[in-house]
């Protein structure tokens, strides 16, 4: 969660920039894909699929985030590459319930 109180910004300059954040962190990033997309009650989001080598590991990330009264709540699922898909749908189908009050 990050406070944007001081910050005055919308969805758009926010995912601009996570996404430079996101390839500053880590330079040899593969973005596999990205997109709005919106939780429960139809909140909007945006969502960055991607894949980074951290030492001898292969991981690929999938992170979501949304703007709510001046907050800005990234969430991040993150595995080995090679089992990603295993929990991949469970990743889904909570952020498709999560509510933010």
């Amino acid at each position: 969660m990050e406070d944007l109180s001081n910050k005055p910004t919308n969805l758009e300059e926010f995912t601009h920039f996570s996404i430079s954040e996101i390839k500053q962190l880590n330079p040899n990033v593969n973005i596999m894909a990205q997109g709005e997309t919106n939780l429960a009650n139809n909140i909007p989001a945006y969502q960055v699929i991607y894949t980074v080598k951290d030492g001898q590991l292969n991981l690929k990330k999938m992170q979501t985030w949304l703007l709510k009264n001046q907050q800005a709540y990234t969430i991040t699922y993150t595995a080995e590459a090679d089992k990603y898909a295993l929990f991949e749908n469970s990743v889904k189908s909570m952020l498709n319930t999560l509510e933010i009050k």
